[in-house]
């Protein structure tokens, strides 16, 4: 995280550099894995360099920004995302004491470049639209998103599918998915906070059939947390996590597990 906020107004914010994107919705999701987050498993959104400008207004903020392209798939195809045009992400979101409502979106569009491997294909777009939010009740707190997307790769945001879809070396249709996640958190005294999570996501059924065998078909998680306040910016913590990864097509699909403990 590297950027600039100048704020002519209280109204009003200016930005550039490296920093969350925009369209990522929630900025967490309750997890104490901070690298993985559960990324590639109903979360989106990662970082990006940007350059925008958000209004703010009675508990409501609007941001627009120009953002960088992720990269495509692993291999030779695009690996450098060729192109003149940039990236466009938005989020508009209503904050109150009580709860949040957020809606965050990102589009860009890829120029298809070749070499010696792939010599045929065309240029593709990529999308995220996310709706977001959380409410705080008797004691309780609920955070959640849900999205849906295509060639998410390609905008850094992680998604489970590959930007695109290959068969006999020519680039075929992007890949889309959705997915979602939700953490219930309760503190039951200031110095003391218990986590619950699960996520999921999923490419979607229409191309599922075409999946290579290690291609995520669908993946999910369920975390559960305890942490320990022990001074101001000290905090002790125990998390058990157990993911669930579906890869291949659906005619000879194959399920792994992994249940991971952590303590810090």
């Amino acid at each position: 995280l590297a950027h600039i906020v100048y704020s002519p107004s209280k109204m009003f914010d200016i930005f550039i550099g490296q920093k969350w994107t925009t369209a990522a919705g929630n900025k967490g999701n309750g997890s104490y894995n901070f690298v993985g987050g559960g990324f590639q498993a109903g979360n989106t959104g990662f970082l990006a360099e940007e350059a925008g400008a958000t209004f703010k207004m009675s508990g409501i903020n609007f941001t627009l920004a120009m953002t960088g392209k992720g990269r495509n798939n692993a291999g030779r195809i695009n690996q450098n995302e060729l192109g003149e045009n940039p990236g466009f992400a938005t989020d508009l979101h209503y904050s109150h004491d009580m709860f949040k409502i957020g809606l965050a979106g990102h589009l860009s569009s890829f120029n298809y470049s070749s070499d010696l491997d792939y010599a045929e294909g065309g240029d593709r777009d990529s999308y995220l639209g996310v709706l977001y939010g959380s409410v705080k009740a008797f004691g309780l707190k609920l955070y959640g998103e849900y999205y849906q997307g295509q060639a998410l790769n390609n905008i850094n945001s992680l998604g489970i599918g590959a930007a695109v879809s290959m068969a006999n070396g020519v680039v075929s249709d992007e890949i889309k998915e959705s997915g979602y996640w939700a953490t219930l958190e309760y503190g039951p005294t200031e110095n003391d906070l218990f986590k619950l999570g699960y996520g999921s996501a999923s490419v979607d059924e229409d191309q599922k059939a075409d999946l290579g065998s290690m291609s995520m078909n669908t993946n999910s998680y369920i975390f559960v947390n305890y942490g320990r306040t022990l001074e101001d910016n000290l905090t002790a913590f125990v998390q058990v996590t157990q993911h669930s990864t579906i890869y291949g097509p659906d005619t000879n699909e194959v399920t792994f597990d992994a249940n991971v403990f952590q303590s810090g």
